[in-house]
């Protein structure tokens, strides 16, 4: 087996177990437990790593983590959007509204913040 393919079967293996113990402890033990443990950048370190393993240097990688600024963001938009639509479709019972509506608006903000971002002198930042 490639490194290439043993370091992405890794990540994603990596990844599952978060999305699990997040899905688990939010679930069982205590949502606050769930977004704390969920905020560890556990995600952040094996990409850091397969970077590295590739040959790129650490200013590629600190333009990375610097763009993962903009995915807190989109993140915060996120949250906000479920938590309005899961209070608007409350009596319901339906998880599948709020998610396809979050979904539009976090693809509305990404697009807007990648074209400020390519069009403005922030660009120097990501690559």
């Amino acid at each position: 087996m490639s490194n290439l393919l043993y370091y992405l079967i890794q990540n994603f293996f990596v990844g599952g177990l978060v999305i699990a113990s997040v899905s688990y402890i939010s679930t069982f033990l205590s949502p606050l437990l769930g977004a704390i443990w969920w905020s560890f950048p556990i995600t952040l370190i094996p990409s850091m790593y397969f970077m590295h393993v590739n040959s790129k240097n650490n200013k590629h990688i600190a333009k990375f983590i610097m763009g993962t600024f903009i995915g807190y963001i989109l993140l915060l938009i996120s949250s906000i959007s479920f938590i309005y639509y899961l209070h608007k479709y409350n009596n319901s019972n339906n998880i599948l509204y709020p998610i396809v509506f979050t979904f539009f608006i976090w693809l509305f903000f990404s697009l807007i913040l990648y074209c400020i971002i390519k069009k403005s002198d922030y660009i120097n930042f990501f690559e």
